[in-house]
Parts: structure tokens; C-alpha cells; sequence
């Protein structure tokens, strides 16, 4: 999520960056202090990282809900949020993004999904 870039801005830059807040629905990667080896791991295996929106985040959600009957925490569907902000991505041959979590309260299903 760009309320969440500490991952991303610690993978781009080579450095450890910190952030006080990281203020997005997508808790599950709300990230303030990477992990020094966790971004080390990155090199060689991660090509790239990409920042989402909060809305491509809730439209993802509710794709996933309409198209395959999947509830998915918010954190668990940034992969999606990605290829809809992301069109680019969509001219390769083979994708794959994770869907994982369903860490949702009935609040939050309500007024993400239903409302």
C-alpha cells in the first residue's frame, strides 16, 4: 500500500527505511521497520515491488468476492489491486499473485464488501 512503504522504499533505495505510521486497511503488510534480513532475502528473488492504493485494495476485494466467492483480508489481495493499477502487467503471458487471509471482522465485511 503507499500508506505502507517501508518494504518497497528499503528494497529500492538498498537502505533500512523506518516510518513512524503505516496507516492502511491492509494490516497484514503494514510494515514500519523491515526486517534488515528480510530485505536482504529480496535480492535475487524479487524482481520487483509495486505500490497499491486503498481503493484498488477494496475494488481487488471485491472482484475476488464477486468472481470466485472468496472473502480476502485486504493484505491478501494486493497482488490483484496491483494488475488493476498496473495494466502493463497484464501483457505477460503467465501471472500468479497469492490470495490468502480472510482476517475480517463483520464491520469490516459490511462496510468493504457489502456497504
Amino acid at each position: 500500500s503507499v500508506h505502507a512503504a517501508a518494504m518497497h522504499d528499503s528494497f529500492k533505495s538498498g537502505h533500512i527505511v523506518e516510518y513512524q505510521q503505516a496507516p492502511t486497511i491492509a494490516d497484514g503488510i503494514a510494515v514500519r521497520v523491515p526486517i534488515p534480513e528480510a530485505v536482504e532475502d529480496m535480492k535475487g528473488i524479487v524482481d520487483d515491488v509495486l505500490l497499491v492504493e486503498e481503493a484498488s485494495i477494496l475494488e481487488a476485494m471485491k472482484l475476488v468476492l464477486q468472481h470466485e466467492r472468496l472473502i480476502v483480508e485486504p493484505a491478501g489481495v494486493v497482488g490483484i489491486a496491483a494488475l488493476l493499477e498496473h495494466p502493463k502487467l497484464n501483457a505477460h503471458n503467465h501471472i500468479a499473485t497469492v490470495l490468502c487471509g480472510n482476517n475480517l471482522t463483520e464491520d469490516q465485511i459490511r462496510t468493504w464488501l457489502v456497504g
